[in-house]
């Protein structure tokens, strides 16, 4: 449930179309969108097919669009977190725990949607890559003041985004017996230890 774009920015919207955006968003969380046509979103709506034209193009472009917007807004929940926040250490914690619990809502069919096209994909991975680099750089921080240990900063950034990739796969969270937040957070603890100076 890796959670995308710094997509394209939004056009300025009437109020009617973010509500219809705010209600589509929804829709996806619980439901995933691999199913839908744009019938059926226009019918689980109540608006035309228009009203959904009016804002992409096609059914893919709204996908796109739903699923950037939640991308870009988990990552943005994530760095307000971190504001009025001291140590790197508990910076890193501050983000997880964010994005952690703003993708909580999020059924798991549209965690899988999310890897089944190749235009949803590349979001989740521009995603990662923000926050692998965001993470790069609160270890640097970390290091600067000499609260983590020398060690590689983009290994271990690295490093902490593949441990909660893996700890996103269903199969994984059965056999830990975890709710993905808490697998996440204990990935986060794990590599606090490593990075402990005095370690």
């Amino acid at each position: 449930m890796s959670i995308l774009p710094h997509g394209a920015q939004d056009t300025p919207r009437t109020d009617r179309q973010e509500e219809i955006l705010g209600q589509l968003s929804e829709l996806f969380a619980r439901e995933g969108f691999r199913s839908f046509t744009l019938g059926d979103i226009a019918a689980r709506l109540s608006c035309s097919r228009r009203t959904l034209y009016e804002l992409a193009e096609s059914k893919d472009d709204l996908v796109a669009l739903v699923a950037g917007r939640f991308l870009d807004s988990n990552y943005r929940h994530g760095l307000e977190a971190t504001l009025g926040v001291d140590s790197a250490r508990e910076r890193i914690r501050a983000f997880v725990d964010a994005v952690v619990t703003d993708a909580a809502r999020l059924s798991l069919a549209f965690a899988d949607d999310l890897f089944s096209t190749p235009r949803t994909a590349a979001l989740v991975a521009h995603y990662d890559e923000r926050c692998t680099s965001l993470a790069e750089t609160l270890i640097r921080d970390g290091q600067a003041t000499g609260e983590f240990a020398a060690v590689n900063p983009s290994v271990a950034a690295n490093s902490l985004m593949a441990a909660i990739a893996r700890v996103q796969d269903t199969a994984v969270l059965a056999a830990l017996g975890l709710h993905y937040g808490e697998a996440a957070r204990q990935v986060v603890d794990l590599l606090l230890v490593g990075l402990d100076r005095r370690g």
